[in-house]
């Protein structure tokens, strides 16, 4: 790497990690595109190289400003910025300030400044495109919408660096993603990284992503660009089912009227329960999820009890294959003061593949029928299926999430693959046929007479039509 060098050493610099990059990310040294995609499987260095480069930036040139975004500010803390501060800095590094979660940057002695951020939050992204910036790197920049990647040009005009750059990394996706489509049509500077790249990767890491199976095998694996055949669930696109919160009315408050839940037993494999909330519309929303593995019946009826004293659940849609964990559930409930409202699900397959689809379907204003909360992990990412590179939630699993292709020669189309990753899409699926086929409905809530603001209001005709009403009014 050469490049100019304008910072005296750091006095504890003989605590700076040894290390050499080679292949793709490379390129970065070597080209300076206004537009460039780190790409490749999973493992191969893509956010540790970003970070060599970013440092080496701040290092080189005095008073240069990075910034470094994620669609949310909570998955860049546990993902780019641990790896950052753990193998690019070290321990008493002079960036190095506040504890991590509560850091808004990185400040260099020379006054250089990495700026941290998400973009998920509109006032956030308004305060971050307010300054200006040299390089805006985006880890996981599938996350994002081609609107929101191309907006981050505008705030590219620092001018310190000679060269201003918009640059990000991922893992492959579907063939027609638009990043895919972005570099093919030369609009974005494709730079590939291979796990040979990586001299840290181990055999056992590389053995666990050859035994994934379908696309993700393709993608994190092999490092393809490609779209699962068969998919159960193809109308499932992330720019438009996962939102940030859920939507609220005119007065401020949230649409939901009421919750229920779903859950999918699990303990080698994951478990998964899911927290929805219902709007008038009885539109969907999953507001939380827990998504673990090697958890027993109680550790789950425990955060169930605490869910239905929070928001007063309706029901517990339950995986039917299991009863003992029913009763269990409904005894935890009542010893928490609840009633028993854990029920067996309707295990129709084919019926509730089809609910969700219908669900999933955008309408020509452009609305669906259920809708994901990008921020729903309740207890983290679960360790022991994320060292395996498997879903870690719903919305993980689904692009992945598809039918069975042959028995006996012949293909199938009503069943999902036997290797899927279903625990998420079976609770989804448990959840959804029991909101369309359930009757309940919740009672009416008194709304406002008169709007506040308005004469009425004012004059609180609203007490004295209540008194007239009890016949306490004196005419």
């Amino acid at each position: 790497m050469e490049g100019p060098r304008t910072e005296p050493r750091m006095a504890d610099q003989d605590q700076a990690h040894d290390y050499a990059l080679s292949g793709g990310i490379t390129e970065l040294w070597q080209r300076h595109d206004p537009d460039v995609l780190v790409e490749g499987a999973a493992g191969t260095g893509k956010s540790f190289g970003w970070g060599v480069y970013i440092d080496w930036l701040c290092r080189s040139y005095r008073g240069c400003r990075v910034l470094v975004v994620r669609k949310t500010r909570a998955s860049l803390t546990e993902a780019w910025m641990q790896t950052f501060e753990t193998k690019v800095l070290w321990v008493g590094h002079p960036a190095i300030g506040l504890p991590r979660k509560n850091r808004t940057s990185y400040e260099y002695p020379n006054g250089s400044r990495i700026i941290l951020g998400g973009m998920g939050n509109a006032d956030q992204k308004t305060r971050l495109f307010s300054t200006e910036y040299d390089l805006v790197y985006v880890q996981e920049a599938t996350e994002l919408s081609e609107d929101e990647w191309e907006s981050l040009h505008r705030a590219l005009r620092n001018g310190i660096v000679p060269w201003q750059q918009l640059g990000g990394d991922c893992n492959p996706d579907a063939e027609h993603h638009w990043l895919n489509q972005r570099c093919n049509k030369g609009l974005t500077r494709r730079l590939l990284t291979k796990h040979a790249d990586n001299p840290t990767i181990t055999d056992e890491y590389l053995k666990r992503l050859s035994n994934l199976t379908g696309v993700r095998r393709d993608r994190l694996y092999l490092g393809l660009w490609v779209t699962a055949e068969g998919a159960i669930w193809p109308n499932y696109d992330a720019n438009v089912h996962l939102i940030e919160d859920v939507p609220k009315n005119k007065h401020g408050d949230s649409i939901v009227d009421w919750y229920f839940a779903g859950i999918d037993w699990g303990y080698r494999n994951p478990g998964a329960m899911q927290l929805w909330g219902v709007d008038k519309q009885r539109r969907a929303y999953l507001v939380r999820e827990i998504y673990r593995r090697e958890q027993n019946t109680e550790w789950w009826a425990e955060r169930a009890a605490r869910w239905h004293k929070t928001y007063g659940l309706r029901c517990i849609v339950a995986d039917p294959a299991d009863p003992d964990s029913i009763d269990l559930f409904n005894k935890r409930i009542r010893s928490a003061g609840g009633k028993g409202i854990c029920i067996p699900a309707n295990n129709a397959v084919k019926a509730g593949l089809d609910i969700v689809r219908e669900r999933l379907d955008v309408d020509r204003l452009g609305q669906s029928r259920v809708y994901f909360l990008r921020q729903r992990l309740e207890t983290g990412r679960c360790p022991l299926t994320q060292d395996k590179n498997q879903p870690c939630s719903v919305t993980e699993e689904i692009p992945s999430y598809c039918y069975a292709e042959m028995r006996d020669g012949r293909p199938i189309k009503e069943e999902p693959a036997p290797d899927s990753y279903d625990h998420g899409s079976d609770a989804l699926r448990y959840s959804m046929v029991w909101l369309d086929w359930a009757t309940y409905r919740p009672k009416a809530k008194r709304g406002r007479m008169f709007e506040p603001g308005t004469l009425g209001h004012i004059l609180d005709h609203e007490t004295t039509l209540r008194e007239i009403k009890a016949g306490k009014w004196n005419w």
